[in-house]
Protein backbone atom coordinates (compact mmCIF):
# COMPACT_ATOMS: atom_id res chain seq x y z
CA UNK A 1 0.00 0.00 0.00
CA UNK A 2 1.27 3.75 -0.76
CA UNK A 3 -1.02 5.70 1.07
CA UNK A 4 -0.13 8.07 3.08
CA UNK A 5 2.90 8.48 0.67
CA UNK A 6 0.70 8.39 -2.40
CA UNK A 7 -2.69 8.65 -2.62
CA UNK A 8 -3.83 6.16 -5.36
CA UNK A 9 -6.74 6.32 -7.29
CA UNK A 10 -8.02 2.93 -8.83
CA UNK A 11 -10.77 1.45 -10.96
CA UNK A 12 -11.68 -1.33 -12.83
CA UNK A 13 -13.81 -2.16 -15.87
CA UNK A 14 -15.50 -5.47 -16.61
CA UNK A 15 -17.13 -5.60 -20.29
CA UNK A 16 -19.58 -7.77 -20.79
CA UNK A 17 -17.31 -10.13 -22.65
CA UNK A 18 -15.85 -10.36 -19.11
CA UNK A 19 -12.41 -8.36 -20.36
CA UNK A 20 -11.22 -6.42 -17.48
CA UNK A 21 -9.46 -3.18 -17.73
CA UNK A 22 -7.71 -1.56 -14.48
CA UNK A 23 -6.16 1.98 -14.32
CA UNK A 24 -4.10 3.62 -11.30
CA UNK A 25 -3.27 7.03 -10.75
CA UNK A 26 -1.17 8.39 -8.04
CA UNK A 27 -1.62 11.68 -6.89
CA UNK A 28 -4.86 12.36 -9.16
CA UNK A 29 -5.56 15.79 -10.32
CA UNK A 30 -6.82 18.36 -7.15
CA UNK A 31 -4.25 16.53 -4.71
CA UNK A 32 -1.92 18.99 -2.92
CA UNK A 33 0.87 16.97 -4.80
CA UNK A 34 -1.09 17.41 -7.91
CA UNK A 35 -2.50 20.74 -7.58
CA UNK A 36 -5.24 21.87 -10.46
CA UNK A 37 -4.09 25.20 -11.90
CA UNK A 38 -6.39 28.21 -12.37
CA UNK A 39 -7.01 26.80 -15.93
CA UNK A 40 -8.10 23.26 -14.48
CA UNK A 41 -10.30 25.02 -11.84
CA UNK A 42 -11.88 27.46 -14.32
CA UNK A 43 -13.03 24.62 -17.09
CA UNK A 44 -14.16 22.25 -14.22
CA UNK A 45 -16.06 25.03 -12.55
CA UNK A 46 -17.81 25.81 -16.11
CA UNK A 47 -18.62 22.29 -16.75
CA UNK A 48 -20.18 22.48 -13.50
CA UNK A 49 -22.29 25.16 -14.23
CA UNK A 50 -23.36 23.76 -17.86
CA UNK A 51 -25.59 21.40 -16.06
CA UNK A 52 -27.69 24.39 -14.93
CA UNK A 53 -27.75 26.84 -18.11
CA UNK A 54 -25.71 26.81 -21.24
CA UNK A 55 -25.55 30.73 -21.56
CA UNK A 56 -21.65 31.11 -22.14
CA UNK A 57 -21.75 34.35 -21.33
CA UNK A 58 -23.69 33.67 -17.99
CA UNK A 59 -21.12 31.40 -17.38
CA UNK A 60 -18.48 33.75 -18.44
CA UNK A 61 -19.75 36.42 -15.92
CA UNK A 62 -20.10 34.22 -13.26
CA UNK A 63 -16.23 32.86 -14.07
CA UNK A 64 -15.16 36.28 -13.77
CA UNK A 65 -17.05 37.21 -10.59
CA UNK A 66 -16.09 33.80 -8.39
CA UNK A 67 -11.90 34.49 -9.77
CA UNK A 68 -12.40 37.75 -7.72
CA UNK A 69 -14.69 36.72 -4.74
CA UNK A 70 -12.10 38.75 -2.65
CA UNK A 71 -12.70 42.05 -4.23
CA UNK A 72 -16.08 41.63 -4.57
CA UNK A 73 -17.77 44.98 -3.47
CA UNK A 74 -20.70 43.05 -2.52
CA UNK A 75 -21.48 39.28 -2.03
CA UNK A 76 -25.38 39.69 -3.21
CA UNK A 77 -23.90 40.62 -6.57
CA UNK A 78 -23.02 36.97 -7.23
CA UNK A 79 -27.27 36.11 -6.81
CA UNK A 80 -27.92 38.38 -9.50
CA UNK A 81 -26.01 36.07 -11.90
CA UNK A 82 -26.80 32.63 -10.56
CA UNK A 83 -28.77 30.69 -13.68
Amino acid sequence: MLYPEQYSCSVTVIMNDGKEFTSTIDNPKGDFRNPMTQKDIIEKFSRLVRRVTRDEGKIKNLVNFVMKLETAKDINDLFALLP
